[in-house]
Formats: C-alpha cells, sequence, structure tokens
C-alpha cells in the first residue's frame, strides 16, 4: 500500500512538472507578444509627440514606427534565438 502511495505521488509530481513546462511556453509567448505590441504603440507615440512639439507631420510618426518596429524586430530575434538554444532546430530532427 505505501509503495503505491508513494508511486501515485511520484506520478503527480512528474504530471506537475510536465504542466508547468508547458505553461512556461505560454507565458513566454505571451510576453513576445506583449513585448511586440508595446514596442511598435510606444514608437508611434513618442513620434507623435516629437510631431506636436517640432511639428514635423507625419515624419515623426514614420520614425517612430520604423524604430518600434525595429524593437518588436530584436525582442522577436532574440526569443527565437533562445528558443533555438533550448529546443533545438529543426534540422537536427530528422
Amino acid at each position: 500500500m505505501t509503495s503505491d502511495n508513494e508511486r501515485i505521488k511520484k506520478e503527480a509530481e512528474e504530471w506537475r512538472k510536465e504542466k508547468a513546462s508547458v505553461y512556461k511556453e505560454y507565458v513566454k509567448a505571451s510576453v513576445i507578444g506583449l513585448e511586440v505590441g508595446l514596442s511598435l504603440i510606444i514608437g508611434i507615440v513618442c513620434g507623435f509627440f516629437f510631431d506636436r512639439h517640432f511639428v514635423t507631420d507625419p515624419w515623426g510618426i514614420i520614425v517612430g514606427a520604423l524604430l518600434g518596429a525595429g524593437a518588436a524586430g530584436r525582442s522577436l530575434y532574440r526569443f527565437s534565438k533562445t528558443y533555438l538554444k533550448e529546443h533545438g532546430s529543426d534540422s537536427d530532427q530528422s
């Protein structure tokens, strides 16, 4: 009976660890989505205020959007680099 309890506890712990790793991946994907969206929004808002202050319509928004897109691309690159380091590349699976 004790061995059954230990086996059940061990299986429950393994299941919990497996679920935790899945949720960690979900959180990482959510964070990268927020980073991309916020990078673009912050760049555009900063460009908008630059335009309003220096009367440079529409160049501030354009430059801000490009800088935001660059920051978003950089965070996507860092995420993909980390992901491939942790999980290996597709060429490893063949």
